[in-house]
């Protein structure tokens, strides 16, 4: 989680807004006055998705925030990371706490799907706009990943053309734009190959 967040919240993606996480009790949440539609019935009312100019399926998909999602409803590597380890193989979200064209600083995040239990729970404690995921943020998960030359970066102020690590730095350096940024970074053999900003509709940790 970053440092200046608290860890009862969490974000709810796609819509835009912000409401309270797992942890927080019922008196932090403003409740919709007419029932919430569920999970189910909002995941049916999504018809569009972001439209994000990247041709590989994978890395469209992570841009997108649209799956796929696994038996629990959680997307990419979910938040399965053992304590002191470096990320494993896979995709994992977070936000940039730091960064550099060599490396960057990592605080993983859970994205939930339509069905998932996460999901369900926010759906049913928010009035406004159909949003097709949320991020759940409620630990401290940091991990220190190493960039290359060879890393492809996805900005969206790039409109998704691959560039390196170095030109990104003006999109995704908290020193830089004075707020974490979420992104995938798509871990193969133990290399970071790509790092991907999803599409706006993401708000950021500040």
């Amino acid at each position: 989680m970053a440092p200046m967040r608290d860890p009862r919240w969490a974000l709810t993606l796609a819509g835009g807004l912000l409401v309270a996480g797992c942890a927080a009790g019922a008196d932090d949440v403003a409740l919709a006055s007419a029932p919430a539609p569920s999970a189910t019935d909002q995941a049916v009312e999504v018809t569009t998705l972001p439209e994000v100019p990247i041709k590989d399926p994978r890395l469209h998909a992570l841009a997108a925030m649209s799956g796929p999602f696994d038996e629990d409803g959680a997307m990419g590597g979910g938040c399965a990371v053992a304590e002191g380890e470096s990320l494993a193989d896979g995709d994992w979200f977070g936000y940039v706490i730091a960064y550099a064209p060599t490396a960057l600083t990592l605080d993983i995040a859970c994205v939930y799907g339509p069905d998932s239990e996460q999901y369900t729970a926010f759906a049913q404690a928010e009035d406004s706009d159909t949003h097709h995921y949320v991020v759940v943020n409620d630990v401290v998960e940091e991990r220190d990943v190493r960039l290359t030359a060879d890393t492809a970066v996805y900005i969206e102020a790039l409109d998704w053309d691959p560039t390196d690590p170095t030109p990104a730095a003006h999109a995704l350096d908290p020193e830089v734009v004075h707020e974490h940024r979420g992104v995938w970074v798509s871990v193969v053999d133990g290399d970071v190959v790509a790092i991907v900003e999803p599409a706006a509709d993401v708000p950021p940790s500040t």
